[in-house]
């Protein structure tokens, strides 16, 4: 009896760290060609810069994002961040002016859900898998991540806005069930700025705020010479301004 327990207990060891590759791996093939194309991540128009407002556990960074290629980590397009270290509320800050001095997070947008819940689907959200992959700033094992984001264009001044929120980190391999409480951040804009509000977000839970371009319907997978839209610079303020004004 002891021995078939032993046995047992070996097959349950080996068997558990194959069904974590499995998932990953389900993840990884499917869906490959809206993967090469960027349509799983954020609607962002492919290689330019969209400026970004960070929040985590009540701390505000400002950044930029990119939808670009970086082959060094993945052959589909991945989402790019850089932040800067939290500065003093008298500097301006540089947004993509200069990413030289910031923090890179590269994420590969894996799959792409769409919600269950009435208000979620009335309201445009979706939900998408992330792989984090690690920098030279942050050495980690092969983590994952969720996301859920709403974008909404203004076509009188050529942008589109975009709020995300990301789940805490998960090693090895991705669980849906890091979704949870990601909806009730989005759809409750009001907890962004209450600091007493903020100890109800998932643990590890972080926000963002990207404004630019408005993107091509397709991708594009050939050079092209694209106009930008010049926008005045975006500060805090402004920030505020678009999530008080926001149809959700």
């Amino acid at each position: 009896m002891d021995f078939i327990l032993r046995i047992l207990i070996l097959v349950v060891i080996t068997f558990s760290p194959w069904v974590a590759t499995l998932n990953n791996e389900a993840i990884n093939t499917q869906n490959y060609e809206e993967r090469q194309s960027g349509q799983l991540c954020p609607p962002m128009a492919y290689k330019e810069k969209y400026e970004v407002v960070f929040i985590e556990n009540g701390i505000q960074m400002y950044g930029c994002a990119s939808l670009d290629h970086n082959r060094e980590f993945s052959e589909v397009p991945v989402l790019q961040f850089w932040f800067e270290a939290p500065i003093n509320s008298n500097l301006e800050p540089t947004f993509c002016k200069n990413i030289n001095k910031t923090v890179p997070y590269i994420f590969e947008c894996m799959s792409k859900t769409e919600p269950t819940n009435k208000e979620e689907i009335d309201k445009g959200l979706k939900y998408i898998s992330l792989n984090q992959y690690p920098t030279q700033f942050i050495q980690v094992l092969p983590t994952y991540r969720c996301a859920a984001f709403v974008a909404e264009e203004h076509t009188d001044r050529g942008i589109i806005e975009i709020r995300m929120v990301f789940s805490n980190l998960r090693a090895k391999s991705y669980d849906k069930t890091q979704c949870e409480g990601l909806s009730y951040m989005l759809l409750n804009k009001d907890m962004i700025y209450d600091v007493e509000k903020l100890n109800k977000w998932p643990e590890g839970a972080s926000y963002v705020f990207m404004r630019g371009n408005i993107p091509p319907k397709i991708l594009p997978t050939t050079k092209k010479i694209t106009t930008t839209t010049e926008r005045p610079p975006f500060t805090f303020y402004d920030f505020l301004y678009a999530l008080s004004h926001h149809r959700f």
